[in-house]
């Protein structure tokens, strides 16, 4: 898949959702997110995505790119310490990020303060799904 992203200079929408690749198989496809790439479009919902090793994964592009609009990391463990690092990417508007959804990723209160607040700065997001989540504080 690596290779194939690297090629393809028009894939503008890829889903790789329920295949259950993991950091590693991430890390991989990832590779694949550089400068000629044009995804406007990327979900990785239910991959068996845990932690920081997402953010690490998928942060550089998302600092880079003013393709992707729409990203989708739902139903996997993303946990607050990768969502502050999510947040640093809306602080400096570096994203043009129009719709996220982090549905069920084992988020909670205790990140977001400060994820609300780089958010705020973004003049692009317009959609946040962040259902089935422990936001209550409790």
């Amino acid at each position: 898949m690596r290779d194939l992203l690297l090629r393809n200079k028009v894939l503008s929408s890829l889903n790789i959702a329920d295949n259950r690749i993991g950091n590693d198989g991430l890390a991989v496809v990832s590779q694949a997110f550089g400068p000629s790439c044009v995804l406007v479009i990327l979900n990785l919902s239910n991959n068996d995505l845990e932690g920081t090793p997402v953010m690490e994964a998928i942060q550089p592009y998302l600092r880079k790119t003013r393709n992707l609009l729409e990203l989708n990391l739902s139903n996997n463990r993303i946990g607050d310490c990768a969502l502050t690092r999510l947040s640093e990417i809306f602080k400096d508007n570096s994203s043009r990020l129009q719709r996220l959804s982090l549905a069920n990723c084992e988020l909670t209160s205790a990140s977001m303060s400060s994820f609300f607040i780089g958010v705020r700065s973004s003049t692009h997001l317009r959609s946040l799904n962040l259902s089935h989540n422990d936001l209550s504080g409790h």
